[in-house]
């Protein structure tokens, strides 16, 4: 059974989580304003607490994003000074894809459509369609990203993601009973694990962890990249 520490760059906070297998042990929270000071401090009481120590742990898993820029750059950088210095392998999630992961609920027909704040009126998106099974990511201006979901798909959708109550007067007048919301705010620190061993398993490591932001303003922010079939 795999012993892993679990990193999430939340967008108001970061939890940090022991998982022996599916099994967790322990886990913290602190502010994302204070983890820069408290990263190691937080760490190191967890581990102690659980009578560990790094060189108990097969792997560090780690949310690479999106997530807010200041906060995932200091998880990242932190955990691949970790990764250096002990020689633990690392294991990257891409959120977005894990959000869908736990949220997909099997033989529903719905469109389910994650959003998540990007500031400046953007938003990071993943939307999953189960007549292709194909998943697409990006970001997009928020109203533009909306009409255009209007525009393609006349099914029922489910929208969830932290960016949902910001335009939720939005979703509610362009889709009136056609959309779902969920109060859902983005991928739990389980499924961070849970997707992370699964790919432990399958030696997807890595030795350095690079972020996921998807703002890439040299392509037009509504040209997704498709992952699928899944």
């Amino acid at each position: 059974m795999a012993l892993f520490l679990t990193v999430h760059a939340r967008y108001h906070d970061v939890q940090w989580g022991l998982f022996n297998g599916s099994q967790r042990i322990v886990s913290t929270a602190n502010e994302s304003k204070k983890i820069s000071k408290h990263f190691i401090e937080t760490l190191d009481r967890m581990l102690k607490k659980s009578n560990l120590s790094l060189s108990d742990l097969s792997f560090i898993a780690v949310h690479q994003g999106p997530a807010p820029f200041t906060t995932l750059r200091v998880c990242l950088s932190t955990v691949n000074g970790i990764s250096y210095a002990s020689g633990l392998p690392l294991v990257g999630v891409n959120g977005l894809e894990a959000l869908l992961d736990e949220q997909i609920v099997p033989g529903d027909q719905r469109i389910t459509v994650a959003l998540l704040n990007a500031f400046s009126h953007d938003v990071y998106y993943a939307l999953y369609d189960p007549k292709s099974c194909i998943r697409s990511l990006g970001y997009a201006h928020a109203e533009k990203f909306l009409m255009l979901l209007k525009e393609q798909y006349q099914e029922p959708l489910t929208f969830l993601g932290n960016a949902c109550p910001l335009y939720e007067k939005s979703i509610e007048s362009l889709f009136g009973p056609q959309a779902l919301l969920k109060s859902v705010d983005m991928v739990s620190l389980e499924q961070i694990a849970q997707s992370a061993l699964a790919k432990w398993e399958n030696q997807e490591i890595s030795n350095q962890i690079m972020p996921i932001y998807l703002k890439d303003y040299s392509a037009p922010p509504l040209n997704p990249q498709i992952i699928g079939p899944h």
